[in-house]
This record gives structure tokens, sequence and C-alpha cells, in this order.
């Protein structure tokens, strides 16, 4: 068997005259929900692409993160987080969210793991409002821990990291670092981990396994492992790109490839990237075809970790950046906005990693957040080569919520 790991919703009334006109229904909360988490993968990306390299980062994670934000703010603090993230109204927010993460817990095949813990560390001679302490643990399941931020930061960066470890089975860089913690005015730490563990549906057999050509762009090439399977598959062909989905065993959750068709397309794939081309590129009915597919994908393992204050802020989020605008008094009450020096978001961190090789994948996720004060169809028979810089995602099929998202320019980085 093969595995895969990942760290870091008709009416028709009918009267005695005459059936009434039927009207179509909306799309859920929960559609609308994901619909909103897409779109801020898709912007986070448009961010985060400018850098270099390989990338991987969890949408679901750091919209979960922003949630936890987001119901802790007020005024125009949280109305930029609410637009920024693509979240809806408050209370839709906390009634719908609970929701989505029972429909992930349904998505869970046999000889699979999907987790996605938080966590709350507080210092503790900081009250933190009542109202809040309930709502993130109602909502978001999360525990609340004391901490001594003010006496011991860096025994405390040591027991945040250790709970993020815990929490992705020791996979992956620490979330935190020597000095991150502030004694003087950190006050509240949100965390948030996930990890996936998955075994493919069809294995790639380990014989097949070799160096193989990597077309870095449309002049260099390097030599990486590359892995080899023939099945009968579905593939969906797109003017720049075809979309391959690769399934996981006994599971609604899948891998979909998103390989350019010229050797140096990804950019233009790049600048195309949005929520709705996204979704068309993966629902559009035309273009999908039943195919017994040689397939060709690098082996990957590698990490990515981001400072996501500049990306958010250049997304719309201004005032919860400055203690000069930002307004958290849902977090610690409005008397906080009455000192001279009031709470604001100081660090946004996300670190990730995946690991991608013939039996499955493996990726996880890590997020912090510090509050301080102060075309054609394609042939029945088919090869397609990742062999070239790619998008990946990893979603729960049925929601089409993306739970991971990655870039490769070079499968030998780390």
């Amino acid at each position: 068997m093969g595995w895969l790991r990942a760290w870091l919703g008709m009416v028709v009334l009918v009267g005695s005259a005459m059936a009434q006109e039927e009207k179509p229904k909306g799309p859920s909360e929960r559609e609308k929900l994901v619909a909103g988490i897409t779109a801020f993968a898709c912007d986070l990306y448009g961010e985060l692409r400018k850098q270099e390299g390989n990338l991987f980062l969890s949408p679901f994670a750091v919209s979960t993160a922003g949630g936890m934000l987001t119901v802790g703010a007020a005024g125009k603090s949280e109305a930029e987080l609410r637009k920024t993230f693509h979240f809806p109204e408050r209370d839709t927010l906390l009634a719908t969210w609970p929701k989505l993460r029972k429909r992930l817990g349904k998505a869970v095949g046999g000889g699979m793991t999907l987790r996605f813990a938080n966590a709350a560390c507080v210092e503790k001679t900081e009250p933190v409002t009542p109202a809040y302490q309930k709502t993130l643990a109602d909502v978001f399941r999360l525990p609340w821990y004391p901490m001594d931020f003010r006496n011991d930061p860096d025994g405390s960066v040591r027991k945040i990291n250790a709970w993020a470890a815990r929490k992705t089975n020791q996979e992956g860089m620490d979330i935190l670092r020597p000095g991150d913690i502030d004694r003087e005015v950190t006050k509240l730490v949100l965390l948030n981990a996930s990890y996936f563990k998955g075994t493919w549906a069809d294995a790639f057999p380990q014989r097949s396994t070799r160096p193989r050509t990597f077309h870095l762009d449309g002049e260099r090439e390097t030599k990486v492992a590359t892995m080899r399977r023939e099945v009968e598959q579905r593939i969906a062909d797109r003017e720049l790109l075809t979309v391959v989905p690769l399934a996981y065993r006994s599971s609604s959750i899948e891998m979909v490839l998103l390989v350019p068709k010229e050797i140096d397309g990804l950019a233009k794939v790049e600048q195309e990237l949005s929520a709705e081309k996204l979704t068309e590129w993966m629902v559009r009915d035309d273009g999908w075809r039943d195919v017994k597919l040689k397939l060709y994908l690098p082996k990957l393992a590698y990490e990515s970790r981001f400072d996501l204050l500049a990306a958010i802020s250049q997304l719309g989020v201004k005032d919860v950046l400055s203690t000069h605008t930002a307004d958290l008094s849902p977090m610690f009450g409005p008397e906080s906005l009455q000192v001279s020096d009031p709470p604001f978001l100081a660090m946004f961190v996300h670190a990730s990693g995946i690991r991608v090789f013939e039996e499955g994948t493996v990726a996880w996720s890590k997020t912090a957040e510090r509050i301080d004060w102060g075309g054609e169809l394609p042939q029945k028979d088919l090869t397609i080569r990742a062999d070239r810089p790619f998008l990946f995602l990893i979603r729960e099929r049925k929601t089409g919520l993306v739970l991971y998202l990655g870039r490769v320019v070079d499968p030998s980085q780390q």
C-alpha cells in the first residue's frame, strides 16, 4: 500500500389549481464559507508567490488562525479582517465553522490521519474575557494554557514548540524561535497545527522510481528521483494546464496536480490563479476524460516558513497591526482601549512541509499569532510528466475545501 503525509446545500409547491414556480436554492452557508476560504487562499498565494523557490502552505490552517483573531476583534479591525479573509458576519461564522469541521471528519478514510488542532497561550497575569475564551473553546475546540511570558519567555517558546510538535507527529521545524516572545509586551499567542497522512488509492511502484530529468525552466534542467505509475483515471484538459487528480484510499480527500502545458508555463498559470479560475479548472464538466494514464511525478520533501504580517497587510489588514488603531476589546475587554498602549497583532507566522513518495503523502502546518500590547480532449492512452514547475493542492473533494496548496519549482530543494 502507498501512503502520503503532509506537515508544518428543490422545493416544489403544488397548489390545488397549479404548481408554483420552483425556486432553486442558493449556496448554503457552509458552501459560502468554503468559497471564501478558497478566495483567501488564492489571494494569499498571489502575495507569497513573489518569493523564489518551492512554496507550501495550509490555507485552511491560516484561515482558522484568522478566524480566531477575527472573533476577537471589533469595529474597523474586525471589518478589515472579515474582508481580507472573506469571512461572513460574525454570528454566521461562529455557526458555520463547526459544520465545516464536522464535514472534514467524515472525509477521513481508513488508514488516513487528518488533524487540525488549536490552542491559546496567555500571559498568566493578563485577563482574557470569559466570552472570548468560551467562543474559542466552543467553536474552535481550543484549550487555554497560562504561560509565564514575563519571567520565562524562552521557556514559553519551548513549551509552544513542544505542543506544535506533538500535534504534527514531530514533523518539521519549530514554529517559534528564541526571542519571538517579548517579556515586556506579549500577552497572547494563538496557535494552529495540522497533520495529514494519506495512502494513495493507487501506489507508485518503488521499482519504477529512478533519476529523471526535471526542467527548471526553458533552458536549465536537473535530475531528480521521479516516480511512475500507470492506472485508469480521469484527467481534465484546460487551456494552460492539465488537471490530474490523485485519489487517496477510502477518502474524499485528494491531491490535484496542475501541470502547465509549457515547460516554462507556470508564471502564466500563477497569473491566472483565482478562486473563480480554480473552480473553473476543477469543476467545469467539459474537458474531463477517462484515460489510461502513465504519470511521472517527482518525489518531494520540503518545508516553507512565512511571516504573514506583510502579506495580510497588502491584502487589506491595517488597523489590527498598530497599537494606535487596533480594537481587540472582545479579547481583553473595553478597558484595553483606554490604556496608553492597547493590544495589537505583532506576529503571524505559518510554517508547513510536505513529503510525497511512492506510498502516499505526509503534510503538516503550524501557525502562530502573537498579540502584544502596546483545449483538445486527450487520447485514450496518455502520458503526463510533471517534469516542469507545477502547482498542486490537497482538497476535500465534496466541499472543494483547499487544505494545502503548493508550488514545485525544483524538487531537489529541501
